[in-house]
């Protein structure tokens, strides 16, 4: 398979291995993948600023579903989110 943007082939096959590799455990142990999906893709030619770009994306895809799952449990306190979002970046 290849991906334009990276300029790199990979065999699917191992995409759906180191896939499922993840999967497992972030299901048994509760462990993002990032830290196997890296260097995965260096395995296979990928470039660093793509690899980690990559595991950027997936963290930020899963932290939003994380953080509406919560939300739809009720686990956020809304009233204290917007005003502690708003402030954190400026503090020193």
């Amino acid at each position: 398979m290849f991906f334009p943007i990276s300029h790199s082939y990979i065999n699917p096959l191992y995409l759906v291995v180191v896939g499922f590799l993840i999967g497992i455990l972030g299901g048994f142990f509760g462990v993002g993948g990032s830290f196997i999906a890296g260097p995965a893709l260096r395995l296979m030619g990928v470039d660093w600023n793509y690899a980690v770009g990559t595991d950027l994306a997936h963290i930020v895809g899963k932290s939003i579903v994380a953080a509406r799952q919560h939300r739809t449990l009720g686990n956020v306190d809304q009233p204290s989110v917007v005003p502690k979002a708003v402030r954190k970046p400026f503090r020193h």
